[in-house]
């Protein structure tokens, strides 16, 4: 692509888009030097692969998630940062940099697109579903409702998934199927804030809020959470929320 080699990773780079958030979390709880070394390769190799696959929707998603997990454990936990904790963070932050830049994705943020490819690519599917009729779009055509899309050389092609996760909703349930998705996600991350107001385990309602957060946001040109590779880790997300929130609901009373 645009002269670079690109690994396309199919799916397997959903969890590593997800696992350097979850390596920031469990490395701001871990005491052992040993472990939080084997912490940061872990996160480093994700970043690594993700760079070779050059696309740029996992890298700033798990650099982005990276940083949300970060502020959030700071802010909840304030931990008290010694000065090999904080030397250790400014080295190893440049490193993810340069190690999610590898393979291509940050020249891609700059680069012109070709027709029908990437950001355009994802607007073609956007105006062919726009473009069609008004029951689709506002009431949906079920679970296996399809619509006129265009592939990567702007030939029309039947297609029943998406890249943008509310195009897919909307195809499959219209307009009330996203108010129920927004609802549902509200309910989600209420319960995430009432469990961390509550005294819940801070590591698990985090890790699972930034696991959800993470899906919902790579979807919106992903559509991950159309998928197997999406929705087993969304399970485990929502699994790790509502377990710790019953079990702070559970000690209250």
């Amino acid at each position: 692509s645009a002269g670079h080699l690109r690994t396309i990773l199919v799916g397997g780079d959903t969890l590593l888009i997800l696992v350097p958030a979850v390596v920031v979390l469990l490395a701001s709880v871990e005491r052992r030097s040993l472990l939080r070394v084997a912490l940061a390769l872990v996160g480093l190799v994700c970043l690594w692969a993700l760079g070779l696959s050059a696309t740029r929707t996992s890298v700033l998603v798990a650099l982005g998630l990276m940083l949300v997990a970060a502020a959030a454990m700071l802010i909840l936990a304030r931990p008290h940062l010694s000065r090999w904790a904080l030397a250790g963070g400014l080295v190893l932050a440049p490193i993810a940099l340069v190690v999610a830049k590898l393979g291509g994705a940050a020249s891609r943020l700059t680069e012109a697109e070709a027709p029908h490819v990437g950001l355009n690519f994802r607007k073609d599917e956007i105006n062919s579903f726009l473009g069609t009729p008004a029951t689709t779009k506002y009431l949906g055509q079920g679970l296996a409702g399809r619509f006129m899309g265009k592939n990567a050389n702007g030939q029309a092609v039947l297609t029943g998934w998406a890249h943008e996760l509310p195009v897919w909703i909307a195809l499959k349930t219209g307009v009330f199927g996203l108010v129920c998705a927004s609802l549902a996600l509200a309910i989600m991350f209420r319960r995430a804030l009432d469990a961390l107001r509550r005294g819940g385990d801070r590591t698990q309602v985090v890790a699972g809020a930034v696991v959800v957060l993470g899906l919902v946001v790579m979807s919106m040109t992903l559509d991950r959470l159309a998928l197997p590779e999406g929705i087993l880790p969304f399970i485990v997300g929502v699994f790790l929320i509502s377990t710790a929130a019953r079990t702070t609901i559970a000690s209250a009373t």
